[in-house]
Formats: structure tokens, C-alpha cells, sequence
């Protein structure tokens, strides 16, 4: 892929390898996470327990280990190595966005016009927010606690100037709405609500090397537009209420003299 000119994003259990290969992103919020818990044994007897489903990813995060993360930060960033960490798909409970995510899933989910979705979608969409309803009070404490690491981790990864990407990695979730609702969770991590734009548009783009041509609006780039209702530097929900679609723009395009009509 390298001889190619094609930069290669992967799920990993071992970032500095990610690195060393030299990646151009990982996958998952477990590939930086389960790198930190540097008794490579306990993080194998770990692995094997979510992959024969003695535990799940909601329990995941509990066992990492955050005097590791600062290491696993710098290695990625100095190797240009850009992160996404998916967290809607398994998080979105925890958040406390979380009435606000499912009744915007309902009203996706329940349109007649939505016929198309498969039924197994919406189980494992709304199965979600009741599989933490059923953990006892110590397992939904623990997945708290993990939780929190993985906005700890976030945060140093950003703040080092580390490549974040938002995904929506759709099971369990809806495609496309979880990109809405991991941008959402980055800002209640932390980030500003402009990192967490960027996070789907610019970081993207840097990612695999085609921000010369994509990812912002500028003179010269190709790019998709959305005008939108509402300022989502106050509220990124707001990226959602689109008003105005452009598709392919060539040149830098102003939405602004739209958005004034009546």
C-alpha cells in the first residue's frame, strides 16, 4: 500500500507497532486503550475474554491503564498516526446527551419512510440503551469509570496535537447519526465544538493525505456544503438541521447570502 502512495487505517491491539509501521490511523477506542495495560499477558487474558464474549466492550475500558497513555500519545503524534475512537456506538448511554441521541433515533426508526432499514438495526440500535439498564450498580460504576479514561485519553491525545477522527461504526448504532453523536460526546469530553467539527471534515482529510484537495472550505478544494439552522460552535447537534445542500463545490462557495432570505 505504501509503494502505492495509499495510507492504511487498522484495528490494533499494539499502537507503537501501528506506528512503527508506519499507519496512517488506528481504529477504535480500544487500539490506544488496550496498548496501555503494558502487562502484555493480562492485555492478551483480556482480549480473548471480549472476543469470547465474557465480557463486552462496555467493560472494556475499565481495564485501561491511564500513567500509560501519555507514551501511547506521543508515539502516535510524532508518527502522524490519526485516531478514531468510535464512541458512540458503545457510549452514547453513558453521555449526557443520552435522551436527547435515542429520541432522534426513534424519529429515524419509526418513519414509515424507513421501511428499508433491516429490523436487526433497530435491535441493535435500541438494544444499546437497554443493555446498561440491566448491568448492576458495580458493572455500570466500572463502565463509568472506563468511560471517563477513554475522554481522558481523547483529551492528551488533542491537546498533543493528535489527528482525531470522527466514525460512526455502525453496529449498534445508526450510520451516519453516530458521527452526530461522537461529535456531540467529543465536546462533553472536552474539545471545542471546532475540534469536534474538524474531527469529521479537515482531521479526515489530513488522514489520508488529501487535504491538499479536501476536508475545508477554501479557493481551489472540492467540497461538500451544508448551511445549516443554528450556530453548532454552540451547539453541535445543530449540524443536523441542514437547510442547504452543495455537492461538489469547486471553489469556495459563501452560504451566508442563502441563509438571509425569507
Amino acid at each position: 500500500a505504501h509503494r502505492l502512495g495509499l495510507p492504511v487505517t487498522c484495528h490494533c491491539l499494539d499502537v507503537f507497532l501501528a506506528a512503527e509501521a508506519g499507519f496512517a490511523g488506528v481504529e477504535h477506542h480500544w487500539a490506544p486503550g488496550m496498548t496501555s495495560i503494558a502487562d502484555v499477558k493480562k492485555r492478551w487474558e483480556i482480549h480473548e475474554q471480549r472476543m469470547t464474549r465474557k465480557i463486552n466492550t462496555a467493560d472494556l475500558s475499565y481495564y485501561y491503564e491511564p500513567e500509560n497513555f501519555d507514551s501511547i500519545v506521543k508515539a502516535m503524534v510524532e508518527k502522524s498516526v490519526s485516531w478514531a475512537p468510535t464512541i458512540a456506538t458503545w457510549y452514547r448511554p453513558l453521555s449526557p446527551s443520552v435522551d436527547r441521541f435515542k429520541e432522534r433515533e426513534l424519529s429515524i426508526l419509526d418513519r414509515k419512510e424507513a421501511k428499508y432499514l433491516p429490523g436487526v438495526l433497530r435491535e441493535q440500535a435500541l438494544g444499546q440503551y437497554e443493555r446498561y439498564s440491566k448491568f448492576a450498580p458495580e458493572r455500570l460504576n466500572n463502565a463509568r469509570e472506563g468511560y471517563r479514561k477513554i475522554e481522558d485519553l481523547m483529551r492528551r491525545f488533542v491537546k498533543a496535537g493528535g489527528i482525531i477522527r470522527a466514525g460512526s461504526d455502525p453496529n449498534n448504532g445508526l450510520p451516519g447519526l453516530g458521527v452526530h453523536q461522537e461529535i456531540t460526546m467529543f465536546v462533553e469530553a472536552g474539545l471545542t465544538p471546532m475540534q469536534a467539527i474538524q474531527s469529521a471534515t479537515i482531521n479526515v482529510a489530513k488522514a489520508f493525505h488529501k487535504d491538499k484537495d479536501f476536508g475545508s472550505i477554501e479557493a481551489g478544494k472540492v467540497a461538500d456544503i451544508i448551511a445549516v439552522d443554528g450556530d453548532p460552535l454552540k451547539d453541535t447537534w445543530a449540524t443536523q438541521n441542514v437547510g442547504l445542500v452543495v455537492l461538489g463545490a469547486a471553489t469556495c462557495f459563501v452560504c451566508a447570502w442563502y441563509w438571509r432570505q425569507p
